[in-house]
């Protein structure tokens, strides 16, 4: 838990190919790393584990990775490239929040619910594509993503909540699918 929090002068880390996952709040605030590579067997991303990572530019993690928690990446300023896992099952609430540099993302067709605030204030962000399976997508979800102009929709989403295009104000088209049985404020 926090093992390396707040070492801000920590560049780079070569972490054991053993290691089966990254606790939460890891690397919380070491403003100077850059770059990561997660072991091959970790299965998980602990809550807050890279929040203010601000230099971090590129992360690659592995496809056993299921579950990426709560502001795992939550502003890094800088963070322009992720390889999200083909098995992850969700994006948790805060995720990619002020994640100022991220102008796409491939969400995997694994994943069923996109949480709320996951990609809040991704300034940069212009388009994204949400997978088939999702079935919600919760409150502020792309709020204030002030550059984002286009998103399709999948025919599976079944619930849309509170705010979740707040303040998108480039967004020109939307669709919402037919089956679509709750959109509220």
């Amino acid at each position: 838990y926090a093992a390396f929090r707040r070492c801000s002068n920590l560049t780079s880390i070569n972490l054991p190919i053993n290691l089966i996952g990254i606790s939460e709040y890891l690397f919380y605030q070491c403003t100077s790393l850059i770059n990561i590579t997660i072991p091959e067997r970790a299965t998980f991303i602990g809550q807050y584990s890279f929040s203010y990572c601000s230099n971090l530019i590129s992360i690659d993690i592995p496809d056993i990775v299921t579950t990426i928690y709560e502001g795992a990446f939550h502003r890094c300023y800088n963070l322009t490239s992720i390889n999200l896992p083909i098995n992850l099952n969700g994006i948790l609430s805060h995720t990619f929040y002020w994640c100022n540099s991220l102008i796409n993302i491939t969400i995997p067709e694994s994943v069923t619910f996109i949480s709320r605030y996951s990609f809040s204030y991704c300034l940069n962000l212009i388009s994204i594509d949400i997978p088939e399976n999702v079935t919600h997508i919760y409150e502020g979800a792309f709020s204030n993503c002030t550059r984002l102009t286009s998103i399709s929709m999948p025919n599976k989403l079944r619930a849309i909540r509170g705010k979740i295009f707040y303040n998108c104000i480039s967004l020109t088209n939307i669709t919402i699918p037919w089956d679509v049985t709750s959109i509220d404020g």
